[in-house]
């Protein structure tokens, strides 16, 4: 997948293999996505398929507008604190606490270049945990 917002960059990313890759969504000033297909013909048996290729790929696409990727319920932010450290937690709403579709990012940057960031879960109760 070339990548047509950085001219430096020459592809977003190459697949191979049989991992499925996670979806991709491009920036919203993309007019282009160029999906290349490179095939290595292989002299020998695969050790999976027992045959020289694999049975290939398939794609869905779609053209959703900004606000149909947007979640119902969003949380989050960037932080750069002067202090050190702090404490971030998952808002407890009860509308956002069993939807399906809640993201909540944070961006962390340390307060000078020279430090590092460091992030410990003195809680971690979600769903699938045990």
């Amino acid at each position: 997948v070339p990548n047509r917002t950085e001219p430096r960059k020459d592809r977003v990313s190459t697949y191979c293999g049989t991992s499925i890759p996670g979806p991709y969504v491009s920036h919203l000033d993309t007019r282009e996505l160029q999906v290349r297909f490179v095939s290595t013909w292989d002299k020998q048996p695969h050790e999976q398929y027992g045959r020289r290729t694999a049975t290939g790929f398939q794609i869905e696409y779609d053209f959703p507008s900004k606000k149909s990727l947007m979640p119902n319920h969003y949380c989050g932010g960037k932080i750069i604190s002067p202090k050190h450290g702090g404490i971030i937690k998952i808002p407890r709403d009860p509308k956002a606490q069993h939807a399906s579709d809640v993201i909540c990012e944070w961006k962390i940057h340390p307060n000078r270049p020279e430090n590092k960031v460091f992030v410990q879960f003195p809680e971690f109760h979600l769903e699938g945990s045990t």
